[in-house]
């Protein structure tokens, strides 16, 4: 396992020869006002990629009296499929992705072994008023959660723990919201822009005017249309880009131009720009599960909740290109759950702010870091929980279906384990974890239409 994440790390030390033309940064960085000035056509983007990682070099810290610590390997497999179409009126999304991830300890008297599955669906549409940024949207979101964990443990020769759990739960949510704002998709131009970069770096005689930077911003909208509809999708691209296109992009000869048509593959990130801010309110729908076993005393306890409630919800969200290299985004969310059941009253509110940063390192690499705080309480004995979480993420492109990615997590809980007796709080403990992960992405399907 050592040596797998080792190797891992090395791929993302060595850099990797190129074998075509010395790629270009931008000439003027700094300049996002085409970015400001993009209005959408429609268009969208549809992704399916499966990613195995390993999940490696794991700590588990509990900060009480005798400040307990572990670490544990685990490897994950997760497909994930997302859709995502928009234009000036209207906003369409749709996200499928799971998670499969096995993890397990062994000692010389102790064995433990934990399986999790994760389904999620989320489905959102947004209908903007004309000639205005005022919105009105519907969200449908379901996820379903097992999980499956066996402890086993022997003292001198004989098993005195062998108990296993089985929990597994259903969660949907349905929910309506107005709002108001627009945060645009801006890849489009940016490829435009990186096209632009690209021609003028072949020092030939002609240029790209600002109409043909938005020409090709548009032309790019349509590259998954070519992919569906032609065999040969990428010479019909790039033959209408052609005619759309002030300069005569046949008079290349076919180096230059193979390095003007990877612009269609560069990879750039999420790129967004703008800010909204969202209400809605929702009904949500949950069941839980769990079943305990234990084979040394062959008794078996299950218990089967269910539960109904109202969720109100204000969500904000900003934007920022600072150069088309840089990227910053604040997101903030505030929520509350009330159940609708008469014989509960277990309210919970929670409240979550998060910023990131995107850096587009080369053609090829780039990077993510992001810090957010989650604040969760409730109206009853529990304490409220704190989580600060913070995760950098670096993604380098091999070529166009295949990524290696890799990231570093850590994360710290308040109140992460509480004993209570007789409805009084004997003790709470806080807990710390840091995280390294590496992996390997294939891209089944990627592309723009």
């Amino acid at each position: 396992m050592k040596k797998t994440i080792l190797i891992f790390t090395i791929l993302f030390t060595i850099s990797v020869p190129a074998f075509s033309q010395t790629t270009v940064g931008f000439s003027d960085p700094d300049n996002i006002q085409p970015l400001l000035d993009y209005r959408l056509p429609e268009w969208g983007y549809e992704n399916l990629f499966l990613d195995f990682s390993l999940n490696g070099l794991q700590t588990t810290s509990y900060q009480d009296e005798d400040n307990i610590s572990d670490s544990n390997f685990s490897m994950q497999f997760s497909p994930d499929y997302s859709r995502f179409r928009e234009s000036e009126t209207r906003q369409s999304s749709l996200r499928a992705f799971s998670n499969f991830d096995y993890s397990g300890e062994s000692g010389e008297d102790e064995k433990s072994r934990e399986f999790q599955t994760r389904i999620n669906l989320g489905a959102t549409e947004r209908f903007y008023q004309e000639n205005s940024d005022l919105f009105f949207s519907g969200t449908f979101s379901g996820i379903f959660f097992q999980n499956r964990f066996r402890d086993e443990e022997t003292l001198q020769g004989t098993v005195i723990i062998d108990e296993s759990l089985l929990n597994r739960s259903f969660s949907t949510t349905f929910s309506i919201g107005v709002g108001y704002g627009r945060v645009r998709n801006v890849n489009p131009m940016i490829r435009a822009l990186r096209l632009n970069e690209r021609f003028e770096a072949l020092n030939t005689d002609q240029s790209l005017s600002v109409a043909d930077v938005l020409t090709a911003s548009e032309q790019f909208t349509r590259q998954e249309g070519y992919q569906r509809s032609y065999d040969r999708p990428l010479k019909s691209f790039w033959q209408d880009m052609d005619q759309l296109l002030s300069p005569d992009l046949s008079a290349l000869d076919p180096f230059d131009l193979l390095y003007l048509t990877d612009t269609s593959v560069e990879t750039i990130g999420q790129r967004q720009e703008g800010w909204e801010i969202t209400g809605t309110a929702g009904i949500g729908y949950s069941a839980n599960y769990i079943r305990e076993e234990d084979d040394i005393s062959g008794t078996t306890s299950s218990n089967l909740s269910q539960f109904t409630n109202f969720i109100p919800r204000i969500y904000g969200a900003w934007y920022k290109n600072l150069s088309l290299e840089h990227q910053i985004s604040i997101r903030s969310e505030l929520r509350y759950q009330i159940p609708l059941n008469r014989s509960m009253d277990f309210r919970t509110h929670s409240f979550i702010i998060g910023t990131s940063w995107l850096y587009n390192i080369t053609d090829r690499l780039f990077t993510n870091t992001s810090i957010s705080l989650i604040s969760i309480g409730q109206n009853s004995d529990l304490p409220s929980n704190t989580n600060i979480f913070a995760q950098s993420d670096i993604s380098y492109f091999i070529e166009n279906s295949l990524s290696l990615f890799s990231s570093v997590r850590f994360n710290y809980r308040t109140n992460s384990s509480v004993t209570i007796s007789n409805g009084n709080i004997i003790s709470s403990t806080d807990s710390s974890q840091l995280q390294f992960n590496a992996g390997i992405r294939y891209y089944l399907l990627r592309g723009i239409f």
